[in-house]
């Protein structure tokens, strides 16, 4: 799952010195980024034995202007999707793997304020696909789970991997 920055933020950094915020020693280049945001998540489960699972999350972000620059970065929306098969690794399904299709669209909806005019028009977008998998456990609800997305017709943004592993428990 890809998530838009917010918090702490070094977006503007490489725009600014033509290098990335890089070690902890460089913090004064770190600008404070208040954002708000709505999320919304669907999860839908065509099957009757529920195996199949279409899941679509949904997260608009509204940002501030940043602290001592004035800046305030234009607000973004980010979709995230996926379609994943559960297939039982064992008889007993005490064990299974959710295997599937995932991917992302993320893009700036709105123009930035307070930069060079020539800066302020630019608005990013940038797409991502590829799989996941989560595999779960019979102990206390233990699972792991990762995924490896690839991304493509970025504009006004760098493009690359989007990498994930995660391991947790369920209550």
């Amino acid at each position: 799952m890809a998530h838009s920055p917010h918090g702490r933020s070094d977006r503007l950094q490489l725009l600014r010195t033509g290098r990335p915020l890089c070690g902890w020693g460089d913090r004064q280049h770190v600008e404070r980024i208040l954002d708000t945001l709505l999320a919304i998540r669907i999860t839908l489960s065509p099957t009757k034995n529920k195996t199949t699972q279409i899941s679509l999350y949904n997260v608009y972000l509204w940002n501030t202007v940043q602290e001592g620059t004035g800046v305030r970065p234009g607000q973004n929306e980010t979709l995230d999707y996926s379609l994943s098969q559960k297939i039982a690794l064992t008889a007993d399904a005490r064990w299974s793997v959710q295997v599937g299709a995932a991917g992302y669209g993320q893009w700036q909806t709105t123009e930035n304020r307070g930069q060079i005019p020539a800066r302020e028009s630019l608005k990013y977008r940038v797409y991502g696909s590829g799989g996941t998998f989560t595999v779960t456990s019979p102990f206390k609800g233990l699972f792991a789970g990762g995924s490896l997305l690839l991304e493509y017709g970025a504009r006004n943004t760098l493009k690359g991997r989007t990498a994930t592993l995660s391991v947790g428990f369920s209550f």
